[in-house]
C-alpha cells in the first residue's frame, strides 16, 4: 500500500476536538496521520506529546491523548519530532510490528528497540529523559512492503477494565442477635491486576436489599471508608479519593434480616499502560 503523501489530515477520537493557540497543550483527544516528507532528522514531523489524565479515560473524553498514525517499511523511515518533559516517559505503540530509536538534539540514543505485537491492546516501554527539551524519534518498518503503525509518547496511555474480588470468610450470615458482620475482600489473591490501579466505582455483589440494611466498605491501604448506595450496594465517582486496587477491602454489613449469603467485591478501575494491555481480572 503506498503512503498517503497528503496535508496533514487530522481527525477526531471519540469526539469533536480542538487545540489552544499555545505549543504543547491539547484539549482533546487527538489523532494525527503522518505526513511526508520526514524521512530525515532535518525533516522530522513536529508532534505533541500524549497528556492523557485517567478521568478522560473513564469519561471516554481521552483528554490530553494524542495518537499517530502512518505507514512504513524498511527502505522507508518515518522522523518525527516532539517536546518531552525531563522524568520518565513512555512510548505506546500499537498496530503491525515496526523498530523505533528516540534520540536527544544531540543525536544520543535514548531508546531503542523493536515493537512486536502481543495479544489485545497496546505496548508501552518506558524510557527515562534527563532534562526538557526535544526528541526526535525514527519509526521503521521490518518488511519492505508498507504496513501501519500507531504511538503515543509522553504521559501513559490509560485503559479501564474490572476485577471481582472474593470473599476471605465466603459465606456471610447475619443472625438474630443483630449488630454488623464484617466481611474481607483481599485483591493480592489477584495475581494480575495491573500497577497503580485506581478504583473509580465498587459494588457488593451477592446480596439483595433486603438482605442488609446498611454497608460501608473501607480500602485499608488508604485507610478511606465511605457508605454504599442502598438497593444497589455500589458507589461511584471514585477517582479523586485515589483508593488503590491493590488492598484489602473491608466491608461492615449492617444487621436487617437473618440470611446468608456469599458476597463478591466488585471494582471498575483504570490503569496506566506500563507494558501490555490486561483484560478483566476475576
Amino acid at each position: 500500500m503506498n503512503k498517503k503523501k497528503v496535508t496533514k489530515i487530522l481527525t477526531t477520537c471519540l469526539m469533536s476536538l480542538f487545540v489552544i493557540g499555545m505549543a504543547h497543550i491539547t484539549v482533546h483527544a487527538e489523532t494525527v496521520y503522518e505526513t511526508e516528507p520526514n524521512d530525515s532528522r532535518e525533516t522530522a514531523e513536529l508532534i505533541e506529546a500524549n497528556k492523557e489524565t485517567p478521568s478522560g479515560t473513564i469519561d471516554g473524553s481521552r483528554t490530553g491523548q494524542f495518537v499517530v498514525k502512518g505507514y512504513s517499511s524498511t527502505d522507508d523511515a518515518d522522523w518525527f519530532k516532539v517536546y518531552l518533559d525531563a522524568g520518565t516517559n513512555y512510548f505506546t505503540c500499537n498496530d503491525n510490528p515496526f523498530n523505533y530509536t528516540i534520540e536527544d538534539e544531540s543525536g544520543n540514543i535514548i531508546l531503542k528497540d523493536r515493537y512486536e505485537k502481543g495479544g489485545f491492546g497496546p505496548t508501552a516501554f518506558e524510557f527515562y529523559t534527563p532534562s526538557s527539551g526535544y526528541y526526535y524519534i525514527q519509526i521503521r518498518g521490518i518488511i519492505s512492503t508498507q504496513k501501519s503503525y500507531i504511538f503515543l509518547v509522553g504521559s501513559p496511555n490509560y485503559a479501564v477494565t474490572k476485577c471481582e474480588i472474593p470473599c476471605r470468610e465466603g459465606k456471610i450470615n447475619m443472625t438474630s442477635s443483630g449488630g454488623t458482620q464484617t466481611a474481607h475482600f483481599d485483591a493480592d489473591v489477584l495475581s494480575n491486576l495491573p500497577e497503580d490501579a485506581i478504583a473509580f466505582s465498587v459494588a457488593l455483589d451477592g446480596l439483595r436489599s433486603s438482605s442488609v440494611g446498611t454497608a460501608r466498605l473501607t480500602n485499608e491501604n488508604s485507610g478511606t471508608s465511605f457508605s454504599l448506595n442502598y438497593y444497589t450496594w455500589s458507589k461511584d465517582k471514585l477517582l479523586s479519593m485515589n483508593l488503590p486496587v491493590k488492598s484489602t477491602w473491608t466491608a461492615k454489613l449492617g444487621f436487617k434480616t437473618v440470611t446468608s449469603f456469599t458476597p463478591v467485591l466488585r471494582v471498575n478501575f483504570v490503569y496506566p499502560i506500563y507494558n501490555t494491555m490486561v483484560e478483566e481480572v476475576y
